[in-house]
């Protein structure tokens, strides 16, 4: 588990937006969702 991945979650789960996560996290949006993708299919969710 990486934890940029777990980083991304936290930061989209206290905005409820991922736009605006990634504008926090200086990432694109596609990257964070990527991010959130990848963290659900690691924990089978």
């Amino acid at each position: 588990m990486q934890t940029k991945n777990l980083n991304s979650f936290l930061v989209a789960a206290r905005v409820l937006n991922f736009g605006e996560a990634a504008k926090i996290l200086n990432y694109s949006q596609s990257t964070v969702s990527d991010q959130i993708k990848n963290l659900e299919i690691e924990l089978d969710v």
